[in-house]
């Protein structure tokens, strides 16, 4: 005699209880993994432009000899948004140094708009606000490279703002 039944209703719940019970750890899995990609958007943002500035248009002469010419590059930051933060710095690498220098400490909304001007040597009478070269290496001569990356300080933490090159 042959005997045609179905699955009895405790082995279909345990079925659907374990269905739920993957479902579930499936869908926590992705969420859990979609939350530690979240960021909380910047408080700060600024922007870079690459200039250059001739020392001798100031009466002084710039690092970049053997050079005939004082021109050397310079880099204007300006903080375009500011919600808070406790301190904007720079790190500028180039040709194996490394400065670390604060441009605004304890910035307000007052800062926002306002433009420095990043430079080897910050001299008088020059419109070079802040010195990135520190008794370094970092002479910014036309055709010479640099990474500046720009950071932002906040309540103990430290956020990356911009990369740039040059």
């Amino acid at each position: 005699m042959i005997r045609t039944r179905g699955v009895t209703s405790t082995v279909g719940t345990v079925l659907l209880v374990a269905t739920v019970v993957l479902v579930a750890t499936t869908v926590g899995a992705f969420a859990t993994g979609y939350a530690d990609e979240l960021r909380e958007p910047s408080l700060v943002s600024v922007s870079v432009e690459r200039n250059a500035v001739d020392f001798a248009d100031y009466g002084v002469s710039g690092e970049c000899s053997p050079s005939s010419t004082d021109v050397e590059l310079t880099v204007d930051v300006t903080i375009e948004n500011l919600q808070q933060a406790d301190r904007i710095y720079v790190i500028v690498t180039s040709e194996g140094d490394e400065s670390l220098r604060t441009l605004w400490d304890d910035p307000s909304p007052e800062n926002v708009g306002e433009t420095l001007t990043l430079a080897n040597e910050s001299r008088p009478g020059t419109p070079v606000d802040v010195d990135i070269g520190g008794g370094g290496d970092i002479a910014l001569c036309p055709g010479d490279s640099a990474t500046f990356e720009f950071y932002a300080e906040t309540d103990g933490q430290t956020t990356i703002l911009q990369r740039y090159e040059i």
